[in-house]
Parts: C-alpha cells; sequence; structure tokens
C-alpha cells in the first residue's frame, strides 16, 4: 500500500518498486512471537513484533526494538526464517539502548542459522545509511507484520481417540508501505506515553483513511500498527537515483531508522534514526573486541 498522495509517480512505478523492494526486504525480515508461560494453545504464542537479521563482522544478529526484546525476561520469543515452516527460541541476552532509542540485538548463532533450509538472508552493514538524512520528498518503504492480520489455526484432534490429526498453524501476514516523511510533529505527541521526541524521532503517517491498496482491494483496511515495532524502515533513494538520471534498482535502498511506537492520535508512526542502530552496532562491536560478552552495557 502506499501513504500520501505521490501524484508525481504513476501507480504502475510504485507496485512495481513496492514488488522489487519487497522481494529484497522479505529476505530479511521475521516475525517474534511471544510465548507467556503456561500457554497451552496447540500451538502456542501471539505475535509481538517484527525483527531482521543483520550481519556484523562475521556474526548474524537479529534487530528488534528493546521494549520487544525486554520481554524475554518473562516469555520465551521465538523468530523463523524466511521460507521456513518452524519457529525457533530466542535464548540468547539482547545488546540494549533503552527509551528513548528502544533498539535491541540479539545473537544468532551459527548453529540456529543452520536449523532448517531457509531463504534468510542478513542484512550487511553497508545497507545501513550513515546518517538519517533522504533528500526531502522522498520515499521510505517499511515491511511489517501487525498483530491485527496473525491469525491461529488450532490443531485438530480426533474426538474419539485424542489423537492429532493436523498440526495448530500459526499464520502471519506482512504488509508493506511506501510513503514520504511527515515533518509536522503533532502537539497531541507530547501526550503520549512513551513520548517522541520531536528533536530525535522522525514520522511516517499511518492512517487508514489515507492509504491506498496498491491490489486495488478498496473493501481492505489498514491494520492497526500494534506488531510494527522493529521493522526497518528503508530510504528507498528512487527520487534521489532518478533526479540524477540514474536507473533505480532494490540495492540502492538503505536502512535509514527503526519503526519503536506509533500514534494512532496523530495517524503516525514513530522512527528511531538509522545513527541510533549504528551505536549500538558501535557497542557490541567493542565488547566482542575487548573480550566482553557482545551484550555488556557501555563503559563497563
Amino acid at each position: 500500500m502506499k501513504e500520501q498522495q505521490m501524484d508525481d509517480i504513476s501507480n504502475d512505478i510504485l507496485i512495481d518498486l513496492e514488488k522489487r523492494l519487497g522481494d529484497m526486504v522479505s529476505c530479511f525480515t521475521t516475525v517474534i512471537t511471544k510465548i507467556e508461560p503456561g500457554d497451552s494453545r496447540e500451538p502456542p504464542g501471539d505475535l509481538h513484533g517484527t525483527g531482521s537479521y543483520i550481519k556484523v563482522d562475521e556474526n548474524r544478529y537479529l534487530l528488534t526494538c528493546a521494549h520487544v526484546a525486554n520481554h524475554i525476561r518473562d516469555a520465551k520469543l521465538c523468530a523463523t526464517f524466511h521460507g521456513a515452516e518452524i519457529a525457533f527460541s530466542l535464548p540468547n541476552p539482547f545488546s540494549a539502548l533503552e527509551y528513548p532509542a528502544d533498539i535491541g540485538l540479539t545473537v544468532i548463532t551459527e548453529n540456529t542459522w543452520n536449523l532448517v533450509k531457509h531463504a534468510a538472508q542478513t542484512i550487511n552493514l553497508d545497507l545501513f545509511s550513515t546518517e538519517h538524512s533522504p533528500i526531502d520528498n522522498e520515499l521510505m518503504y517499511v515491511m511489517g507484520n501487525p498483530g491485527e492480520l496473525s491469525r491461529i489455526w488450532p490443531a485438530f484432534i480426533e474426538k474419539n481417540t485424542g489423537e492429532v490429526q493436523e498440526p495448530g498453524i500459526q499464520h502471519y501476514t506482512s504488509i508493506s508501505v511506501m510513503c514520504k516523511i511527515q515533518d509536522y510533529f503533532d502537539p497531541v505527541l507530547n501526550e503520549e506515553i512513551p513520548k517522541p521526541l520531536e528533536d530525535m524521532h522522525f514520522l511516517l503517517p499511518y492512517t487508514p483513511e489515507h492509504s491506498t491498496y496498491m491490489n486495488n482491494e478498496n473493501d481492505s483496511i489498514l491494520p492497526r500498527a500494534p506488531g510494527l515495532s522493529g521493522s526497518l524502515v528503508w530510504n528507498t533513494r528512487y527520487r534521489e537515483i532518478t533526479n540524477k538520471g540514474g536507473v533505480w534498482k532494490p540495492s540502492d535502498a538503505r536502512v535509514t531508522g527503526i519503526v519503536w511506537g506509533n500514534s494512532t492520535k496523530a495517524g503516525v508512526l514513530v522512527v528511531t534514526p538509522v545513527e541510533y542502530i549504528k551505536e549500538l552496532i558501535r557497542i557490541t562491536r567493542e565488547n566482542i573486541n575487548a573480550g566482553k560478552p557482545y551484550y555488556a552495557p557501555p563503559n563497563n
């Protein structure tokens, strides 16, 4: 879907951009589910957030929001790989920058990465912007998993024998949003808890009444945002490239932030800029180089 009016770019071009960029980004992306103690459903768990796999030097990590990661203290968090049908637990600690940055990452071991055949890939650091500085009116791209679109089909039990005839299935529907950055910081955001910071975060519009489904399903409604926490925001760089006469390709896109919150009152997603992701990566690297656990707090 797209947000806002972008009359200078045809729907055909937007659909092509979304499809080609979506093919790339989906390989990096995972749902994160949370299984509370005592959850006896088959399958257990509820959608909790979105994450992405990244590569830092020789190590793979899952990157998401700290408020998503913090539930590892009282519940089991699970993720999956693109193209795989099983989920795996995230047992390792998270390195984190708490609010207002709200970013966390946890190591994905070689054993876990090779647990099952899959098509997942990691984002190399050269696909992260040095800083959040897109040109005016540039197109932003977000892919994530809103909880409102998650579905659980419980296991089918044979009444007479009590045997499981069909396993339970969890189904998650990803959405992708193409939009421009919203420059206006609505004063109502000052009433939100936690509060977005105008001098730190940036905003993306997220309102059903201002969205258009690119598949022309006019009866579709934009789902509510919970579950999008941890989704990466990509600066497509489409205008930047084409304004110079270049031919855009998906690999031109760069990560420019991470969604950490939303406001239904203001109709926006709140995004932490990429500089803070780079800071957490720097701390993690320094810990490893110093022989400390990757998740050690700074300056310890």
